[in-house]
């Protein structure tokens, strides 16, 4: 970014766009960055009240994943999602309070906008995958802010037992050993 004197690329797709951070190593804060041959580099911005993010990976229609931290995090992370339609989300946000997880880090996305990372649950961090679901079981569309914009074109995370959790329009699934399919 402009006056930032430090840059990282962490993945690229087949348009050559690039997610990655730029610091200004002064001031400390690194901020998520999505760059692109038309527009160049592009502050993904930060989570409400947090003050740095990291873009670990993108997909080709542009959307971004990684970590950020947030208001009151005390240096605590969790995982975001970027779109140029919506800006940064946190994707806890877009999960039941009630369910058990904290996602923490997204480190890959791919077309279907399924996100894989890691996160906590019942104090134990585990691999997830997080797939956008977009019918419900009478094959009715979900209203899932998730959703992605490729309707009907996913599909559920294999169930793994009880440790899959349905997530508002989506699944999180935690990761299972080869043993435990």
């Amino acid at each position: 970014m402009p006056g930032d004197d430090n840059s990282f690329a962490y993945a690229i797709n087949q348009f050559g766009n690039v997610a990655g951070e730029s610091l200004l190593s002064t001031a400390g804060n690194d901020h998520a960055v999505l760059w692109t041959g038309a527009a160049g580099a592009r502050d993904l911005g930060l989570l409400p009240g947090g003050t740095f993010s990291v873009a670990n990976a993108l997909n080709d229609s542009d959307t971004v994943v990684g970590f950020a931290d947030f208001a009151g995090s005390g240096g605590s992370i969790h995982a975001f999602r970027w779109t140029a339609a919506v800006g940064m989300e946190d994707l806890n946000d877009l999960i039941p309070q009630d369910s058990g997880w904290t996602l923490l880090e997204a480190n890959g996305i791919n077309l279907g906008n399924q996100i894989v990372g890691v996160g906590v649950i019942q104090g134990e961090e585990h691999a997830f995958l997080l797939t956008p679901n977009f019918h419900c079981e009478r094959g009715k569309a979900m209203g899932s802010r998730y959703a992605g914009a490729n309707a009907g074109g996913a599909r559920h995370a294999p169930d793994c037992g009880p440790s899959q959790a349905n997530i508002r329009g989506s699944s999180v699934r935690l990761g299972c050993k080869r043993d435990d399919r």
